[in-house]
């Protein structure tokens, strides 16, 4: 199944496929694109370095770093906010990033929520909607690739797809 999120401003829309190409290319069985819960996980670059496994959740207001990988990377934390989840609301402290990429995601002099527990499940962060306005999410569970790429450049690709309005 492929599933593809066009994310403008606030507002997503659904699209799902009739065949196309995926600019990205399937993982390995060593470096499976899903956790253990199935959700989708790129691989992000923080501070130039990675690229460490995040939780795709747009259902997040906020990308999120374990305390793990800010331990691993030297930043210090700060303060504390909020953290919205598709399933979950919590209160934060915050590391201060100075970039976190993911494809056509590049996000610089970002304060992060630090989180760990069950909402990350072992993985080094989460991707959330912070970045994603103006981006084109797809994500090929079948072939296990996730790929983001800027909403306009991607749409001459869409030949074949559908628009679910949702």
């Amino acid at each position: 199944m492929k599933i593809l999120i066009l994310l403008a401003g606030a507002v997503a829309a659904m699209v799902v496929a009739a065949p196309a190409l995926a600019d990205c290319l399937p993982a390995s069985a060593s470096d499976p694109q899903q956790d253990a819960a199935g959700r989708a996980v790129a691989n992000v670059f923080v501070n130039d370095q990675g690229p460490f496994r995040f939780i795709v959740d747009t259902g997040a207001n906020r990308s999120v770093l374990s305390s793990d990988l800010v331990r691993r990377l030297g930043l210090a934390p700060f303060g504390s906010g909020e953290v919205h989840t598709l399933t979950d609301m919590r209160v934060a402290p915050f590391a201060h990033v100075r970039s976190l990429r993911f494809g056509a995601v590049a996000l610089s002099d970002l304060d992060a929520p630090v989180l760990d527990g069950p909402m990350l499940a072992g993985e080094q962060g989460m991707l959330g909607f912070d970045g994603m306005a103006g981006r084109l999410l797809q994500i090929d569970f079948a072939n296990r690739c996730v790929e983001v790429s800027d909403a306009e450049a991607a749409a001459t690709r869409l030949v074949g797809w559908s628009m679910v309005q949702g």
